[in-house]
């Protein structure tokens, strides 16, 4: 009845003025909004510490800024706090419980919202759902995924409306090298952030608009996030400013990158493997096994092979053709399965053409010490300590120590490679005892960055040749042993 008197009234004020037409719009939105109260925003991940990013005020208010915008744009609410978000960080065990709806406000014109952010690591919600499994690209891009869902409740605690949405976090390309924040392991748990905590909020602030809007009908969709990357005690801002980063780009068999000296492009060659017979001295002290002989005649020959790795590689633009030697030992380790070894002696070369390059040991266990330490508790963008976000984590660095190392000569300079990481996809490079670059890349080299820009191009390239030797070994080759006379 009011509402009609009041109707009535607008109507005579558009008859007697343009602005009555404006009173009109104002008056009749003011009736069609309705009024909601954000009781809980539930928060887990399986993964790592990533919902500690919403325990941010600034974070906070600029998703509940865009929450706010979205449900008066979309759905009419009013949102009664537009700055706070009601973070409940919870358990997998409270997870698993029902959600309670239970409110204070008993006004029968009020709304209650309630929200899910959930976690999950990517097998996880796709093997939850099957109907997504036949796009194998899909599931290799995701980082993880957030599984986001939202239910509002009038003062009868009947449920109103409810929607859900799956967003699946992609790692975009960034100009930053560092240490991806990825199995982390801290206070004997496996952390993993699969973005910052600028990439969380936007994530979440620009799903919101999806989510809330009632005509878009995906239940997944992907979001490209900038990587995170733990913060160190040897990479530092002014690293950046003085070094330089290559990205090299790779074409079936070669990678390719651009220096002042100009485009190098190396090409992987074919991959074969030769057994050294050490029991048949006549064969042995032979070509091409004399020089083998030398070093290894007074190994334990005993249920134990040697075998030498050969890998070539070609400098395309200089012509030149190279080719690596690596020795391996092969024993059984008493599961039927081959034991293999790489010799921590010098008994490895790289050699150009038909000159030796260079002579180095590989070693699983560290040699030299390691002062390099990962920092936890905090995360960044790999750019600029400006951006560190600390995480309520134990403030305990952890030593970033090495798996393998390569120690040698090259071209009459003594050199050290540092294989670190779980993977070995961080290689610290030093020559003449001082670091002149890091490489990124399990098997091959991703991104490299030179610390030393007075390094010359053809060794760094033979020092990355170098660096992933180790990894030749492990791929499937043709062997070739020798027959017994």
């Amino acid at each position: 009845m009011l509402f009609d008197v009041i109707l009535q009234y607008m109507l005579h004020l558009i008859q007697k003025s343009s602005i009555g037409l404006f009173l009109l719009m104002v008056t009749l939105s003011s009736f069609a909004q309705k009024k909601v109260i954000f009781e809980k925003m539930r928060c887990y991940s399986m993964l790592g510490p990533s919902m500690q990013y919403l325990e941010n005020p600034q974070n906070q208010q600029s998703i509940a800024r865009q929450l706010s915008q979205t449900l008066l744009q979309e759905q009419q609410l009013q949102i009664s706090d537009s700055l706070h978000l009601p973070i409940d960080l919870v358990s997998k065990e409270e997870l698993t419980n029902p959600f309670t709806f239970t409110f204070k406000n008993a006004d029968t014109g009020t709304l209650h919202l309630y929200f899910d952010c959930i976690e999950l690591a990517s097998n996880n919600y796709f093997n939850q759902n099957p109907e997504m499994l036949a796009d194998s690209n899909l599931i290799r891009r995701s980082e993880s995924v957030l599984q986001l869902n939202y239910y509002i409740i009038n003062y009868k605690n009947q449920l109103v409306s409810q929607g859900g949405l799956a967003v699946s976090l992609v790692s975009n390309f960034t100009r930053a090298i560092g240490i991806p924040y990825q199995r982390i392991f801290v206070d004997n748990k496996t952390y993993t952030l699969a973005t910052t905590a600028i990439g969380f909020t936007e994530t979440i602030r620009k799903s919101v608009q999806y989510l809330f809007n009632t005509a878009n009908e995906s239940e997944l969709i992907e979001m490209k996030v900038p990587p995170a990357f733990v913060n160190t005690n040897f990479i530092t801002d002014t690293t950046y400013r003085t070094g330089q980063l290559i990205i090299p780009s790779f074409e079936k068999k070669a990678w390719e990158y651009t220096l002042s000296e100009g485009t190098q492009i190396i090409r992987y060659g074919e991959h074969k493997a030769f057994l050294i017979p050490l029991t048949n001295k006549k064969l042995a002290t032979a070509s091409p096994f004399k020089a083998y002989w030398t070093l290894l005649k007074d190994e334990n020959t005993n249920g134990t092979e040697y075998f030498v790795f050969k890998n070539n590689f070609r400098e395309v633009i200089s012509n030149s053709n190279y080719e690596m030697l690596l020795v391996t030992s092969v024993s059984n380790n008493g599961s039927g399965l081959p034991l293999v070894k790489t010799m921590n002696k010098p008994v490895n070369f790289l050699l150009k053409e038909t000159d030796t390059v260079a002579v180095f040991s590989i070693r699983k266990e560290p040699g030299s010490k390691d002062t390099c330490t990962l920092l936890p508790y905090q995360v960044y963008n790999g750019l600029e300590s400006a951006g560190l976000f600390s995480l309520s984590l134990p403030n305990n660095p952890i030593p970033f120590v090495s798996a393998m190392e390569i120690e040698g000569m090259i071209e009459n300079q003594p050199f050290l490679i540092k294989l670190k990481g779980s993977a070995m996809d961080w290689k610290e490079i030093i020559l003449n005892g001082d670091i002149v670059a890091w490489v990124m890349g399990m098997d091959r080299p991703e991104k490299i960055f030179i610390k030393n820009n007075s390094l010359a191009a053809n060794t760094l390239n033979q020092l990355c040749m170098i660096a992933f030797s180790p990894f030749t070994i492990t791929m499937e080759i043709q062997v070739e042993i020798p027959v017994k006379r």
